[in-house]
């Protein structure tokens, strides 16, 4: 609930990007990870215990929600 939402065509380097997913029992959806928009299609994250801190297409799951925080 906090900042502005986003389009994806008005992505801006430091803008936060929320993917979604899915509670099958209570049929509902959460967020479930958060990146961060550094340009040129790509964000930074945390992946994986294993993988650590990387660099990712950005449009590689499913974005819920792009927020910029001010």
């Amino acid at each position: 609930t906090q900042g502005v939402a986003v389009s994806k065509s008005n992505l801006q380097p430091g803008d936060l990007v929320f993917f979604s997913g899915i509670n099958s029992s209570a049929g509902s959806t959460y967020i479930s990870h958060v990146g961060i928009y550094i340009g040129n299609g790509m964000m930074i994250h945390a992946a994986t215990s294993e993988k650590g801190i990387i660099i990712a297409p950005i449009f590689a799951g499913n974005i819920t929600y792009i927020r910029v925080i001010y």
